[in-house]
């Protein structure tokens, strides 16, 4: 679902983009929601054939129903002295690397 629409609106978020925890904020939320309901039928094809319904949240920003935090030590643009204590920090994952707030 990385496919770029020619319908795109600026997301809320000065993060998205490098966080992994909005995937589609720069969508209108009705093509997040025909989007999502079309990888939904492509999972289930084989499994069911009716059309399986997505159904629009009544709130549609600040809302979340899963959220993968991650405490992890600080990471810096330029490798710190070897004795430095590095911060430690909770946030998301960065986009497509579970591994690194």
């Amino acid at each position: 679902m990385s496919e770029q629409s020619p319908d795109t609106i600026s997301p809320r978020c000065a993060f998205f983009g490098s966080c992994g925890g909005c995937q589609l904020q720069d969508q209108p939320y009705e093509t997040q929601l025909a989007r999502k309901q079309a990888r939904l039928q492509e999972l289930m094809r084989n499994h069911w054939t009716q059309e399986i319904p997505v159904h629009a949240s009544p709130i549609q920003w600040h809302y979340r129903n899963k959220i993968d935090m991650n405490w992890a030590l600080k990471q810096y643009d330029e490798k710190p002295p070897d004795d430095f204590i590095r911060d430690t920090v909770l946030g998301f994952n960065k986009k497509g690397k579970w591994y690194r707030s």
